[in-house]
């Protein structure tokens, strides 16, 4: 992980990893993390293939306080991080009486 002073307001955060879906799940998390923990600080956070841009709020904190707190984050924590998941049942939607008679909803 790299970090890169665009400008006095904004950040990329890098990854020079090989690109997989590993690597997406894993600056997916780190996004989720950095918006936990820097949510008033961050005016948008915005994820890439292999980055994330950070624009912070110069009134509230500092790029150096922001790098700081992302260079906390546990690697290992949102590296191992559970996967469920969410499997979506559609329910038999019949909208006339007619075809409730004649169709069996599975």
């Amino acid at each position: 992980m790299e970090f890169f002073n665009l400008n006095e307001n904004s950040i990329l955060v890098s990854w020079k990893d090989e690109l997989n879906s590993s690597l997406t799940r894993l600056i997916s998390s780190y996004k989720t993390e950095i918006l936990s923990l820097c949510k008033d600080d961050i005016k948008d956070c915005v994820q890439s293939i292999k980055s994330i841009l950070i624009i912070i709020d110069l009134n509230r904190t500092s790029i150096d306080e922001i790098v700081d707190k992302i260079k906390m984050i546990d690697y290992e924590k949102i590296n191992n991080y559970d996967r469920t998941i969410k499997v979506w049942e559609i329910p038999c939607l019949l909208y006339t009486s007619d075809a409730a008679d004649d169709t069996p909803c599975v």
